[in-house]
């Protein structure tokens, strides 16, 4: 179960900070869980290694690269994929503009495919503003992502303070219900403002999010209290 606290500040603006962190990025493809033994077969493979692209979403890393449906993914900057999952874990550390190298499988040639990886979108909306932030926590960046609607004054401002689980608060998918959440409180004329776990969307930490106790979690809200200023 998700459990959210929401804490309740009034006339809020955001403290302005440089840039540091790089925007995570995507390969941008739908991949097969396992690869049925037909299709090895029929590439005349000798082995059961590799993730498949079910199919490539445009305007991605992976279509700018010019991967195809039924590519067979083999190799992701010199590291050999032995199966989808393995892929997935690799593709958690691209970042926006780093280099990419791909070996694949197609139509039983071996292809060598070279590009830069592409960040994921940043939200955006008609109804609201939205700004991206962030702030320093020890060695660490953290990820702010503020809220405002545009067609009314706000009435004041809401820090969204996410629940237990690891999963990220950028950009969710339309009908999640912690969008849904958020987005009803701006419609209603608050400001939201919510942080990033730590290893959360674009924040980044040495430990994973399902390694990180509840006291150091909740420093790092503190910290994010911090650097919204009360006028």
């Amino acid at each position: 179960m998700r459990v959210k606290i929401i804490f309740f500040s009034f006339f809020v603006t955001l403290s302005v900070y440089s840039q540091n962190i790089k925007r995570k990025g995507s390969l941008g493809v739908g991949l097969y869980n396992s690869v049925p033994d037909s299709i090895y077969k029929k590439m005349n493979l000798k082995s059961n290694n590799g993730s498949l692209v079910q199919f490539v979403i445009p305007q991605t890393t992976a279509d700018k690269l010019g991967v195809k449906p039924y590519d067979l993914i083999t190799n992701c900057n010199n590291v050999a994929i032995q199966s989808t999952p393995s892929l997935i874990q690799l593709a958690k550390h691209f970042k926006d503009g780093d280099s990419i190298s791909l070996i694949v499988i197609r139509n039983n040639s071996s292809l060598k495919l070279l590009g830069l990886v592409k960040g994921k979108p940043y939200e955006v909306s008609d109804k609201f503003k939205i700004t991206y932030g962030e702030f320093k926590f020890n060695n660490e960046f953290i990820r702010t992502i503020f809220k405002e609607p545009v067609s009314k004054k706000s009435i004041g401002t809401v820090y969204f303070v996410q629940g237990i689980s690891c999963y990220s608060l950028d950009n969710l998918q339309a009908n999640d219900p912690t969008k849904l959440a958020i987005d009803a409180m701006v419609e209603k004329g608050f400001n939201v403002y919510y942080v990033e776990k730590k290893g959360m969307g674009d924040s980044y930490s040495t430990i994973p999010c399902e390694e990180i106790g509840f006291n150091q979690e909740l420093d790092v809200f503190k910290e994010g209290y911090k650097k919204i200023v009360i006028i």
